[in-house]
């Protein structure tokens, strides 16, 4: 039991809710980033579908040198790999905003 001038255990359990507030903006601002991602990805693919369909083929070489799908894959990646770490940059910011 505590004494008069000292809180009890229960009391002195209290959240930081700043921990909580930043943690909560970083995973706001990483779900963005994601929704951003998902809806350009998806764009890319529809025009690569689109460049099958009016060609026919999904093998169509581009100036006789490597296939169109190299591109869009290679540009999968970029993307992907930009928004893994602009986002886990703007997580962090998120995070530690005051």
């Amino acid at each position: 039991m505590a004494s008069e001038g000292q809180p009890n255990d229960l009391t002195g359990l209290r959240p930081d809710w700043s921990i909580i507030r930043g943690l909560t903006n970083g995973l706001l601002e990483l779900f963005k980033h994601a929704i951003g991602a998902a809806s350009i990805l998806a764009f890319i693919k529809i025009i690569e579908k689109l460049m099958e369909w009016l060609w026919g083929t999904e093998n169509k070489l581009f100036f006789d040198s490597f296939r169109i799908k190299y591109i869009f894959q290679c540009s999968d990646i970029f993307l992907l790999t930009g928004f893994m770490v602009i986002g886990s940059y703007k997580f962090l910011k998120a995070f530690f905003k005051e």
